[in-house]
């Protein structure tokens, strides 16, 4: 049994052909996919140009779903660009494949409202489920030859390139509303930076900005008003930010840093130019490190993961989105324990027994999100985890993280589970399970049943 992403295991369940070619772009993968015949062609991110051989096979042509409401945001980062500039509304457009960039003619459209509270991550969770009802509406009119497709017109177009680090750097002088979208577009991949004395200081979230700014009277952009337990206020070019969530390079993510009153920082390059330190006050912590804590927990205490969830999740005070995220990563890792564990033994040299409980525990959550949650993207899940383990650890640590999950990417569509690995119980298979089979798991951990008695699959 192959433990391929959802998606390639529900064609393999239906008995559906699957190709996975390094480059589209090469001889013989056109020809191998030639030798199907395909009546139609859909990609949704695929992140490959489709040569015009391939646009040319289908009789009723190249699909793609795009993550905007075309023929705005043409490009690689139309989700986190759309967030990053404020809008309100974004969308799934069903479209014709083209030669251009996302220049296709389109054939229906879905709107997303954005909220406040929504991030990057949030939005590609709600378009992915916009785009795969859009689709499903759409295909039998397609096959039926149904649909008139509308032209875009080209002089409306904006672009959506993809992100680079001086996408992530924050500019002080910018309006508040501005900053506040370019951290909310950044969550939960690389983040928005600034620095102090050299360091790099990661913004993963702040408070909703009122409309109209606050005073802040002769202060500059990037100057620390004030540091509560509410977060850490910071002047900006029409007002005041307050930040929620900060995280310091080196230092472990559940507490944030707070620098003092009155430290600026630069509004040009978003480094601090002047100010002392100042002890750690009380922050969320991400969903990944959050998850990371409790699934540690649950194995060095014996604890019971909903109540230890719970707890942390009303202590940490996570958007809706990350919250949902972290309760996620908890139980699906709890479920699929034995499967992780046997995989993560071929790995790591000296086994995952003899790692500390935190490496194990990130591990574990990191191999389940590239094996089982597909809506994220692979390099986001390895960078995440190397970072987490870097704030956590050591070089050493991070480094170790680094080279098992890139070898899991490499191997990843060999790995199979072999016939005789102990199923170990029920079959919890649901990413939110009842408190009862949270229990069911938890009382195995504590057993200390975690690699025969535990589910696998």
């Amino acid at each position: 049994m192959l433990t391929p992403t959802p998606v390639k295991e529900a064609a393999l369940r239906h008995g559906i052909p699957v190709m996975q070619p390094q480059r589209l772009r090469h001889p013989e993968s056109v020809a191998e996919l030639a030798n199907y015949k395909p009546d139609m062609i859909v990609t949704a991110a695929y992140g490959q140009i489709l040569p015009k051989s391939v646009l040319d096979m289908p009789a009723l042509g190249c699909l793609n779903v795009h993550g905007s409401l075309l023929p705005k945001y043409r490009g690689g980062a139309p989700i986190q660009r759309s967030i990053m500039n404020g809008e309100k509304v974004t969308g799934i457009t069903l479209m014709y494949m083209a030669e251009g960039l996302d220049t296709g003619d389109m054939i229906a459209k879905a709107e997303v409202p954005i909220g406040d509270d929504d991030t990057a991550g949030t939005m590609f969770e709600k378009l992915s489920r916009a785009g795969a009802s859009l689709l499903k509406e759409q295909l039998p009119h397609l096959m039926n030859g149904k649909v008139q497709a509308e032209p875009q017109k080209d002089e409306e177009a904006t672009y959506a390139p993809n992100l680079n680090r001086e996408d992530e750097k924050i500019d002080w002088n910018r309006t508040s509303r501005e900053i506040f979208n370019q951290i909310r577009g950044l969550v939960p991949f690389s983040g928005a930076f600034t620095l102090w004395n050299g360091d790099v200081f990661k913004v993963w979230s702040a408070e909703a900005p009122q409309s109209g700014g606050t005073g802040s009277g002769e202060a500059v952009p990037g100057t620390v008003l004030a540091v509560t337990e509410k977060g850490i206020a910071v002047k900006t070019g029409d007002g005041i930010l307050n930040l929620l969530t900060v995280q310091p390079s080196g230092k472990k993510s559940d507490g944030c840093f707070a620098v003092c009153p009155r430290d600026e920082f630069d509004g040009r390059d978003g480094a601090v130019v002047s100010g002392r330190g100042h002890g750690p006050v009380k922050r969320a912590a991400s969903a990944r490190e959050l998850a990371m804590d409790v699934l540690t927990q649950v194995e060095q205490e014996g604890a019971y993961s909903n109540l230890l969830l719970n707890a942390a999740l009303q202590k940490a005070s996570l958007a809706k989105g990350d919250a949902g995220l972290a309760t996620e990563l908890v139980y699906g890792t709890i479920a699929r324990l034995n499967t992780l564990d046997y995989f993560l033994d071929r790995f790591v040299k000296k086994g995952t027994a003899k790692l500390q409980p935190w490496v194990r525990a990130l591990l574990r959550l990191s191999l389940y999100q590239i094996m089982y949650l597909d809506r994220i993207p692979e390099h986001a899940v390895v960078s995440e985890a190397v970072n987490l383990a870097k704030r956590r650890g050591h070089q050493g640590i991070s480094g170790m993280v680094n080279g098992v999950l890139r070898n899991v990417l490499r191997q990843k569509d060999e790995l199979v589970i072999p016939d005789d690995l102990p199923p170990g119980g029920p079959d919890f298979t649901q990413a939110f399970p009842s408190e009862m089979a949270c229990g069911a798991l938890d009382r195995a951990i504590r057993r200390g049943d975690r690699r025969g008695d535990l589910p696998g699959q």
